[in-house]
């Protein structure tokens, strides 16, 4: 019986609490302690680009580059010799010509008054000025020497005075050679001497 007292004295405190009517809030309570760092989300996707800035100032002249290679010359070289017609003449250069080389040859028809290109028809001075002679003369240029072809006859031993000009060529490298027909322009351009 004991037991059976003891419920209904619990049931009877329960009972009689009732519910009463609210009352007012309580003062505010202090902030919690900040509680420990959740883990990193997921990466957003990137963005869209945006548009692009204005052009910035040009910046200040960068220090002066090293010296480059030495180039070749842009003096022609100038090789003056005679040459005997009478017979099946070449010359050969002091050293074989570069790809792009131009070769430039000349006969001086009378000592002193100039030269005229090859090939060549007309009258020339020998190189000892003894004689005047008829000549139809042409050259053909290779990678070490000249070949002349004379189509008139020539007493034996005449020997005329020639002069090849090469003019040191690059690749894509352009001249007048209409202009170089006559040799006073030549010479006028590359400041040659007589």
């Amino acid at each position: 019986m004991k037991k059976l007292l003891l419920i209904l004295s619990i049931v009877g405190v329960l009972a009689g609490c009732s519910k009463s009517e609210k009352g007012d809030p309580g003062p505010k309570g202090d902030t919690g302690a900040t509680g420990a760092t959740g883990a990193t989300g997921p990466a957003g996707s990137t963005g869209a680009t945006g548009p692009t800035g204005a052009a910035g100032a040009a910046g200040p002249a960068g220090p002066q580059g090293p010296q480059g290679p030495a180039g070749t010359s842009a003096t022609p070289a100038v090789y003056d010799f005679t040459e005997d017609l009478s017979k099946t003449p070449s010359w050969d250069f002091p050293k074989a010509l570069g790809d792009y080389d131009v070769v430039l040859t000349y006969i001086m028809r009378n000592k002193g008054i100039g030269y005229a290109p090859l090939p060549f028809s007309g009258y020339a001075y020998t190189s000892d000025q003894k004689d005047f002679i008829k000549l139809n003369i042409s050259v053909t240029q290779y990678t070490y020497f000249l070949s002349f072809s004379n189509d008139t006859s020539v007493p034996p031993g005449a020997t005329f005075w020639m002069r090849a000009v090469v003019l040191k060529g690059a690749k894509g490298g352009r001249l007048d050679l209409a202009r170089y027909q006559d040799y006073e322009n030549l010479k006028k351009d590359f400041n040659l001497k007589d």
